[in-house]
């Protein structure tokens, strides 16, 4: 079985609960609702309420799904499949709820500083994931450098636990010092820096390995 029952819980769970908050709430939810707001938490898109409550629980579950087979490649541990599929669908389920919050209660500013702690939440989280990576073509990060070298993969699969886990951190703490929108760019520009980061450190210990 490619991807085990404990890791189908863990997709199937927070989808379920995402998808009974949408019932519980229905009737009150606004039609249309508003599903996307701007860097400082004004709504500035709207859809039917049915697409609103339905499209984050639906995309969650196939995101984790998608996330559990590809991580029984990439990995024999279960535990951290099951806990890396928990953790997005964890995310996805936290955004619904946001999402459901700001529709019934539209005189309030959407929650940025909510979304910025759930995003780097999952970003710490995928990070703790990169050092248990083994070398394939499904999950991590997949460079030429890294796909073609296993000390690299393992080398930079290291540098990706600890930039995306410190980018995690930071972009939390950005969400909680600053008030939107500054807290929304500070955090979205410290995730990008350390997702990037081992793409470029990828590169360097392939042109340290190749000048021996």
């Amino acid at each position: 079985m490619v991807v085990s029952k404990r890791t189908l819980l863990s997709a199937v769970g927070p989808a379920a609960a995402g998808l009974l908050v949408s019932a519980v709430s229905w009737a009150s939810v606004p039609d249309p609702m508003p599903i996307h707001w701007d860097a400082s938490g004004d709504p500035n898109g709207w859809a039917p309420r049915a697409v609103g409550l339905l499209f984050t629980p639906v995309v969650g579950l196939l995101a984790a799904g998608i996330t559990g087979w590809a991580m029984r490649r990439a990995t024999k541990s279960d535990a951290v499949s099951s806990a890396t599929v928990l953790g997005i669908g964890g995310f996805h389920l936290g955004l619904h709820g946001l999402i459901v919050h700001a529709a019934l209660h539209p005189t309030e500013a959407f929650s940025i500083t909510g979304i910025l702690m759930l995003m780097g939440a999952l970003i710490g989280g995928l990070g703790l994931a990169m050092p248990h990576l083994k070398q394939n073509r499904w999950a991590g990060v997949r460079t030429p450098w890294t796909l073609a070298d296993e000390v690299n993969w393992t080398l930079t699969h290291r540098f990706a636990g600890w930039s995306m886990g410190i980018a995690g951190a930071l972009s939390m703490v950005a969400a909680a010092l600053l008030a939107p929108p500054a807290s929304f760019w500070a955090a979205i520009s410290v995730i990008l820096v350390g997702s990037l980061l081992p793409l470029v450190y990828s590169y360097v210990i392939h042109r340290m390995r190749r000048s021996r």
